[in-house]
């Protein structure tokens, strides 16, 4: 007899519509999870940005408020100096109602600081040269010598102190012929980065640092006897109002015939209530054999007529600093001359 032939069947397939495969299953909660640590990572994303916008602009509000309370303080800087003007307005002194040590006023959130000093103790860089800012500059000769006395007077060497005013000197004016020792635009021009000299009054005393030849050592050493004015007259003196420790101004003003140490005799020896005229200071023994001209004696006063004023802010995490410098006219009007937002350098 043949065996009979079982006819082969068909594996069976899962109805339409009946539940997916178990390796099916296990792919779809995959993407799931997939797709849910995807959006949780966009969602800590976006929230970390809205976090740091809020933050970013309470940052600029505390900002900008600290930057009004600096303003504030140019304010308080004006009603002293208008309120010791009015008590004094012939002469000016370090028991002035200006002159006291850094006054602190709270604020919400924080406080504000401020101190004035005389800004026209100092030598004034512009007057190196004389002319017309924008047309023509030339060097003035009597202030380049009195700046290579003040420099010698702080430690340079006469050699680089001669260097070093030619250097400002052709900073500032208008040829292009460098002086000995000075630089011009070609010297500029061969500096890493490039650049060119001024050509012009500088706007701040910091302007020194980018002339050939001042360290950044030199430059701190300068700092607290020059300033940048806003013209080419040289600075006036207030012999009221020197320190000690600002005698090379008055020697290097005087010349020769006042020995440092005699020039800082002089300001440690000044009546308490300081002079009532410049020329009882021309009066003093030290002077009895000196030859001073009419323009030497004019750069001494009693009065102070250029301030210069430091802030400072904290307001919660913000904080600000700045300066500002004033001019007081003889009719009593103030003017403010320039403002400075960071630290001065």
């Amino acid at each position: 007899m043949s065996a009979r032939t079982e006819p082969r069947q068909r594996p069976s397939r899962p109805a339409r519509g009946g539940c997916p495969a178990r390796g099916e299953r296990g792919a779809v909660l995959i993407t799931v999870l997939v797709l849910v640590a995807v959006m949780g990572v966009v969602a800590a994303t976006i929230l970390d940005d809205v976090r740091f916008g809020v933050r970013r602009a309470l940052n600029m509000r505390l900002a900008d408020q600290a930057r009004w309370h600096l303003l504030a303080t140019e304010d308080l800087a004006r009603a002293a100096i208008r309120a010791s003007w009015r008590a004094e307005p012939a002469i000016s002194t370090l028991g002035s109602a200006w002159a006291t040590a850094p006054q602190r006023f709270p604020v919400d959130g924080g406080f504000l600081e401020g101190a004035i000093r005389d800004g026209g103790n100092c030598f004034n860089l512009n007057s190196l040269v004389d002319g017309v800012p924008g047309r023509r500059l030339e060097a003035n000769d009597a202030a380049v010598d009195e700046y290579r006395r003040l420099l010698r007077l702080l430690g340079v060497s006469p050699g680089q102190a001669a260097a070093l005013a030619n250097a400002a000197v052709d900073w500032l004016d208008t040829d292009t012929t460098p002086r000995d020792g000075g630089a011009e635009d070609i010297q500029y021009a061969r500096r890493d980065p490039p650049g060119r000299a001024g050509n012009t009054l500088m706007a701040e005393a910091s302007e020194l640092r980018g002339v050939i030849g001042y360290s950044r050592a030199l430059y701190r050493t300068l700092r607290p006897f020059v300033c940048a004015l806003d013209s080419t007259a040289p600075a006036v003196l207030n012999i009221n109002t020197l320190r000690v420790d600002q005698a090379p101004l008055l020697a290097a003003l005087v010349g020769e015939g006042l020995a440092l140490d005699r020039a800082a005799d002089l300001i440690a020896a000044r009546p308490a209530a300081g002079y009532r005229r410049a020329e009882q200071l021309w009066a003093e023994r030290a002077f009895d054999e000196v030859a001073l001209d009419a323009a030497t004696r004019a750069r001494v006063d009693v009065q102070t007529w250029v301030y210069a004023l430091s802030s400072r802010v904290i307001v919660h995490d913000a904080y600000a600093e700045g300066s500002a410098l004033f001019r007081l006219r003889p009719s009593g009007r103030i003017e403010l001359l320039a403002r400075r937002y960071g630290e001065d350098e």
